[in-house]
C-alpha cells in the first residue's frame, strides 16, 4: 500500500467514520430522548456537543455567506432579547438559541463527503422505517395507542409527540417516494418504506405531516408531468393520481381517523388557531427586531394556556421582520442549488418544514437540526452532480 492509500484511509477512518457515528448518534437521540414534544437542547446536549466537536475538525466549505447570515442570526437574536419589554433576559432561552445557531454555522459549513452522507442517509431512512413499523405494530398490539386514541411510541412515562413523530419521518418519506417515482433503479424499500410511513402517519392523527406527505408527492408527480417528454407516461400518472384519490377516499373516508385529518372546517375553532394568534403579540408590539427569545410562547401561555406550536410564528414575533429575513436567506439555497435535482431538493425542503408550522422549536434543536440537515443534503446532491458530470467528460474524451 502506498503512501497516498494509506493516507486516505487514515483520513476516513480517523475523521469521517467518528464524525458519521456522532452525526447518527445525534439524529437519533433528537427523536429518542426525555422530553415528550421535541428535541430541547437539554435533552441532547451531549450528543449536539459531541457532533459539534468531531465537525470542528472536519474540511471546511468556507462559505463566506453563511458566517455572515449566521452571525447576524445571533446579533438580532440577542439585541432583541436583551431590549425586550417582554420577556427577561436571564429566563429566557437564549444561550441555548445561540448555542443551535452556532451548531447550524459549523454543521452547514462542513464539507462532508457524498459516500460519507449516503451512509447517514442511508441509516436516517432505515431508522425512520422502524419507528414508523413500531407505530404500526404498537398500534395493533395496544401497547402504542394513547388515552385519546392516536397511536405513537412509548417511551415509559409519556407518548411521544404524534406531530413530531410525524414530522421526523417526512425526510425519509421524501427520499423513498422520490425514488420510487423518479429513480431509475428500484427498490422493493422505495414502496414499502413510504406506504408505512404513511400508514403510521394516519394513525398518528397528525395533520401537519399528512399536508406534509400530499405536498411531497404532488410536487414529485409534477415534475413526472412536466418534465417527461412521453405523453402516454404524462396520461398514466394524471389517470394514477386520479384513480389512487378515489380508492383512498372511498376506503378512508368514513373512519374517525381520516375525519380528523381532513377535518380543517372545525381548524378556525381549533385551540392552535388562538395560540398562534396570541403568539404574533410579540410580532405587532415590535415588528422589526421582534419582541424577545421566547416572547411567543409567554404571550401563548399566559392568554391561553399553552406553548404556541408554531415555530416560524416564534420566529416572527421573537426575532421580528429582520430574523424572517435571515432565515429565509438561508433557504435561498434551495433555489440556486448546483444541481438538476431542484424538486427533490424543494421537497425535502417541504418534508423538514413544513410541520414546523405545528410544532413549538424555534430556540431548540427541533427548528436547527433540520437548518443544517437542509445544508447537507444540498451540498451532498451537488457533490452527486459534480461527479455525474465529471465522469460523463471523462467519457467523451
Amino acid at each position: 500500500m502506498n503512501s497516498s492509500m494509506k493516507s486516505k484511509v487514515l483520513y476516513i477512518n480517523i475523521r469521517s467514520t467518528p464524525f458519521i457515528l456522532a452525526y447518527v448518534v445525534f439524529l437519533v437521540n433528537y427523536i429518542i430522548n426525555g422530553y415528550e414534544f421535541g428535541a430541547t437542547v437539554e435533552s441532547v446536549r451531549l450528543t449536539s456537543v459531541i457532533l459539534l466537536l468531531f465537525a470542528c475538525v472536519q474540511k471546511r466549505r468556507r462559505d463566506s455567506f453563511l458566517y455572515i447570515n449566521g452571525f447576524l442570526l445571533i446579533c438580532v437574536a440577542i439585541i432583541s432579547t436583551l431590549f425586550s419589554d417582554v420577556v427577561n433576559p436571564g429566563e429566557s432561552r437564549i444561550f441555548n438559541l445561540i448555542f443551535c445557531m452556532i451548531l447550524f454555522i459549523v454543521l452547514s459549513d462542513t464539507a462532508i463527503e457524498a459516500n460519507s452522507f449516503e451512509k447517514i442517509l442511508y441509516f436516517y431512512t432505515n431508522f425512520a422505517f422502524i419507528l414508523a413499523a413500531i407505530v404500526l405494530i404498537g398500534y395493533v398490539v395496544g401497547f402504542g395507542v394513547d388515552s385519546y386514541g392516536r397511536a405513537s411510541i412509548y417511551y415509559g412515562s409519556f407518548y411521544k409527540d404524534q406531530n413530531y413523530l410525524s414530522a421526523y419521518l417526512m425526510p425519509a418519506f421524501t427520499i423513498k417516494v422520490y425514488r420510487f417515482l423518479i429513480g431509475k433503479k428500484k427498490a422493493f424499500s422505495d414502496l414499502l418504506y413510504p406506504i408505512t410511513i404513511i400508514l403510521a402517519v394516519l394513525l398518528m392523527g397528525s395533520r401537519g405531516a399528512f399536508v406534509t406527505a400530499l405536498l411531497i408527492v404532488c410536487l414529485i408527480i409534477l415534475k413526472l408531468i412536466l418534465f417527461d417528454s412521453n405523453s402516454t407516461h404524462k396520461f398514466f400518472w394524471i389517470m394514477l393520481v386520479f384513480v389512487a384519490a378515489i380508492v383512498v377516499y372511498a376506503v378512508l373516508s368514513k373512519t374517525p381517523l381520516f375525519q380528523r385529518m381532513t377535518g380543517f372546517r372545525e381548524y378556525g375553532s381549533d385551540v392552535r388557531i388562538r395560540l398562534w394568534t396570541a403568539g404574533l403579540n410579540g410580532f405587532w408590539r415590535h415588528k422589526f427586531i421582534g419582541s424577545g427569545v421566547g416572547a411567543a410562547s409567554q404571550f401563548a401561555w399566559q392568554m391561553i394556556g399553552n406553548a404556541v406550536h408554531n415555530s416560524f410564528i416564534e420566529l416572527l414575533s421573537d426575532n421580528g421582520l429582520i430574523g424572517v429575513i435571515l432565515v429565509f436567506w438561508s433557504f435561498s439555497r434551495v433555489f440556486c442549488a448546483r444541481t438538476n435535482h431542484k424538486i427533490l431538493i424543494v421537497a425535502f425542503f417541504t418534508g423538514l418544514f413544513m410541520p414546523l408550522f405545528f410544532l413549538t422549536g424555534y430556540s431548540n434543536m427541533t427548528f436547527w437540526m433540520p437548518m443544517f440537515f437542509l445544508q447537507n443534503f444540498i451540498s451532498y446532491l451537488e457533490q452527486k452532480t459534480i461527479m455525474i458530470e465529471d465522469n460523463e467528460m471523462r467519457a467523451d474524451k
